[in-house]
C-alpha cells in the first residue's frame, strides 16, 4: 500500500511539473491569419517583463487572403494597445512576404512597428530588402497591406545584377509586381551607375 502511494504521489509530480513547465516555461508564437483567428504554436518566446508587455523572440505569421503569406519576428517586442489595435514596437526584425507564386521578399532592420489589426509594418533604421536578384538599402520602409504596397525611402540605393542606383524612393506593388523609382523633388535626377559586364 505504501508503495503504491508513493507511485501516485510521484506521478502526481511529473504532471504537476508538466503544468508548470507548460504555463510558465514554454512560451508561444502567435499566429495570425486574415480571418483575424488567433492561433497559438510553440515557439522559443519569453515573457520579459509583464508589466511593459515585453516579449523575446515574437514571431507573427499572417495568411493572406489573395494567397499570399506575411512572416515577422524580432529578437524584442513591446505590445501595445492602441485604438483597439495591437501596436507591436520591434527590435532586430526580419521579415518575409510571399505572394501566391512563391515570390519572395524578405525585409531586415534594426525597428519595426507592426499592426496587428491591418498587419502594416513601419520599418526604420539599417534596412536591408532583398527582392528576387536586388538588394535595396535605405532608413525607412513602410509596408502597407490595404494598399498592396511597400515604399522605401531616405538614403535608398538599389542594387542588381545591371548596376547601382540612388534614389529619393522606391516603390514596390506586390500584386502587379511593379517597381518605381522617383524623387522627393522631381527637378532632382535619380543617380544610375551600370554594370557593363
Amino acid at each position: 500500500m505504501k508503495n503504491l502511494v508513493q507511485l501516485a504521489l510521484f506521478f502526481l509530480m511529473i504532471f504537476v511539473g508538466f503544468l508548470v513547465y507548460k504555463e510558465y516555461f514554454e512560451a508561444t508564437e502567435l499566429t495570425v491569419e486574415k480571418n483575424n483567428k488567433i492561433n497559438i504554436e510553440p515557439e522559443n518566446e519569453k515573457v520579459v517583463n509583464q508589466e511593459n508587455n515585453i516579449i523575446k523572440n515574437l514571431k507573427y505569421k499572417v495568411k493572406l487572403l489573395q494567397g499570399g503569406e506575411y512572416v515577422i519576428n524580432s529578437k524584442l517586442s513591446e505590445l501595445n494597445y492602441i485604438d483597439g489595435a495591437e501596436i507591436v514596437k520591434m527590435q532586430q526584425v526580419n521579415a518575409t512576404y510571399n505572394d501566391k507564386e512563391n515570390t519572395e521578399i524578405t525585409i531586415k532592420s534594426n525597428k519595426a512597428k507592426f499592426n496587428n489589426l491591418t498587419y502594416d509594418t513601419y520599418f526604420e533604421e539599417n534596412i536591408t530588402v532583398q527582392y528576387l536578384n536586388n538588394i535595396i538599402t535605405a532608413d525607412k520602409l513602410s509596408f502597407n497591406f490595404q494598399d498592396n504596397n511597400i515604399k522605401i525611402y531616405e538614403n535608398v540605393i538599389y542594387n542588381g545584377e545591371f548596376g547601382q542606383i540612388i534614389t529619393d524612393n522606391i516603390s514596390i506593388n506586390i500584386i502587379k509586381k511593379e517597381i518605381k523609382f522617383f524623387m522627393d523633388n522631381p527637378n532632382n535626377k535619380i543617380k544610375m551607375k551600370y554594370n557593363l559586364n
